[in-house]
């Protein structure tokens, strides 16, 4: 969510995180449990082009359609679900080699979008385990239009990297297409490469639409 300040003020939310809003009062992309804390500090929000939407994780499928097993595979996310304790999505472990991971989710814009606008996918994310050459996550995003066909990658944000300590990393998808109740298919790919015999992982713990 995007919140009304002050220009160039800082705000720490209780959790810690330091926002900093723009020339023109402008803080971005303030996580949805940091809401309150700015609430508080006197940002307001701006208009949202749609309600948050919270993704279930159970709800993803592997990039062939499958669902997904609770053990990672090759190329698939394995689903950890303790009732009581922890529902996350874990990768293949990298030992001395690289591993991608794919999950598929769909996901139905509701009514109250506007129509045409940009929306923001946010994935909770962290690599664990260990050092990693690489650790990358990168979202992209297709129009469902109905009739059995999808359209082309609408997601405007380039690959990020994962980082070792939960975070959301944001991508943004091109709303030019789009209309309420339309069905975008989002892919998350991870890729992960280890080098010292070690064995790591990376997990996705979170998945947001707003």
């Amino acid at each position: 969510m995007n919140m009304q300040g002050t220009a160039r003020q800082n705000y720490r939310a209780q959790s810690g995180t330091l926002y900093t809003a723009d020339a023109n009062g402008v803080v971005s992309s303030v996580a949805n449990g940091d809401v309150l804390s700015l609430l508080n500090m006197g940002c307001v929000p701006i208009d949202s082009v749609m309600s948050t939407m919270n993704v279930p994780l159970w709800s993803g499928r592997n990039a062939d359609g499958s669902v997904l097993a609770a053990s990672a595979a090759a190329g698939k996310f394995g689903q950890v679900v303790t009732l009581g304790s922890v529902l996350t999505l874990i990768s293949e472990a990298a030992s001395s080699n690289s591993k991608t991971s794919t999950a598929l989710f769909a996901i139905q814009l509701p009514l109250d979008y506007t129509a045409g606008a940009d929306i923001t996918v946010g994935v909770d994310q962290i690599q664990e385990g260990g050092a990693a050459t690489v650790k990358t996550l990168d979202v992209l995003a297709y129009r469902a239009d109905g009739l059995g066909a999808l359209g082309a990658d609408i997601c405007a944000t380039a690959i990020q990297n994962m980082t070792t300590s939960r975070s959301r990393l944001d991508f943004v998808i091109t709303g030019t297409t789009l209309a309420p109740g339309d069905i975008v298919i989002v892919k998350i790919v991870t890729v992960l490469t280890e080098a010292a015999a070690g064995s790591v992982t990376n997990s996705v713990n979170g998945i947001t639409v707003f």
